[in-house]
């Protein structure tokens, strides 16, 4: 075979591979990495903690995982029967082939159910995501995106509609461009139950109104390196006679202890926790690589709702962590 073909070989079979790497970065980790960003800013959650934002057991968390099932299953299986029937790629973006195009107008298989079952199953997997986070902002990052998918899809008609002409137009007839009214109906149905208590950030309502009356009841915090003297850590606690303990640089020879006859002290500290934004840290910091002999954090407090906050890390930090260090050593140092 001469040289010159094999190099066109090559590198078709280049382009393939650089089409799906592509198509799947963006539709599977692209966007739900941009609705992370949204909700969450730089400082994004571990996945356990968004997995954990709903319970396992609750309707939200149940229909967000079978929508991205359903969805990455609907696009995975359209992947592989393009590949084999339609002898080409999905990736094109607006008139420009980004991967070599199908050769074949495909019309069976999971062509039968939408025209562009790939992205009708990147719309339900990024849905899911959204209702997981339940976040508005996930949602607007969403709705752009089946915009301008949208568009990409009628500039990509132009192309077929020219490629196959009549087959295509009766294709077209029988065959929604998204969705059929039976996964129309599906999908609606499951983002209708999903969505019910998600649409306002974060937390509902009811959550929100007792984040605004609950008390701070514990405060503890500790900042330390390899060096055993050097750091900061306390400890605040209510005790059973209504009076609060506080004790400073725990087994240390700077440890102190004192006892105070009211609760201000929460008071205090529930503000400083308000104003640095601590419940948004996230539960574990780490660098990107192993370092040994560095500082070390961690931050845990409650509330007399139950609820607790947890927090720390081993030389990584929040963006805004030296300004919240600085603030509780300012505020305790009167007992210093």
């Amino acid at each position: 075979m001469p040289d010159y073909l094999l190099y066109v070989i090559y590198m078709r079979k280049l382009r393939e591979i650089a089409g799906y790497v592509l198509g799947g970065l963006m539709f599977v980790l692209l966007i739900p990495a941009l609705m992370l960003l949204v909700t969450y800013g730089w400082e994004l959650p571990s996945a356990s903690q968004v997995c954990m934002s709903a319970s396992p057991l609750s309707a939200r968390f149940v229909v967000a995982v079978v929508m991205v099932l359903l969805g990455l299953s609907l696009s995975v299986w359209s992947i592989v029967y393009m590949r084999r029937k339609g002898d080409g790629n999905p990736m094109d973006a607006f008139g420009h082939e980004v991967a070599p195009r199908t050769r074949h107008l495909m019309t069976d298989g999971p062509y039968r159910l939408s025209r562009n079952p790939m992205l009708t199953g990147s719309f339900i997997y990024n849905a899911g995501v959204c209702i997981l986070l339940a976040s508005w902002q996930a949602w607007i990052v969403f709705i752009v995106f089946v915009v301008v998918m949208l568009l990409q899809v009628r500039s990509e008609e132009k192309r077929l509609r020219r490629d196959f002409g009549d087959e295509y137009e009766a294709y077209c007839r029988r065959t929604g461009r998204f969705w059929p009214w039976r996964l129309l109906l599906l999908a609606g149905l499951l983002v209708s139950l999903g969505s019910c208590s998600t649409l306002l950030p974060s937390n509902n309502k009811e959550n929100k109104k007792n984040m605004k009356t609950e008390r701070l009841v514990y405060f503890y915090y500790d900042h330390h390196n390899s060096m055993a003297e050097s750091g900061e850590r306390y400890d605040v606690k209510t005790l059973d006679d209504g009076t609060v303990r506080l004790l400073i640089n725990e087994h240390t020879s700077k440890e102190k202890t004192i006892i105070l006859d009211d609760a201000t002290i929460f008071d205090d500290l529930q503000a400083i926790v308000k104003n640095y934004k601590m419940d948004k840290y996230k539960r574990d910091y780490n660098p990107m690589f192993d370092i040994y002999d560095g500082d070390s954090w961690s931050l845990h407090y409650s509330y007399d709702s139950g609820r607790s906050v947890s927090s720390g890390g081993y030389m990584a930090w929040p963006s805004n962590y030296r300004e919240m260090r600085n603030a509780l050593s300012a505020y305790f140092s009167k007992w210093q």
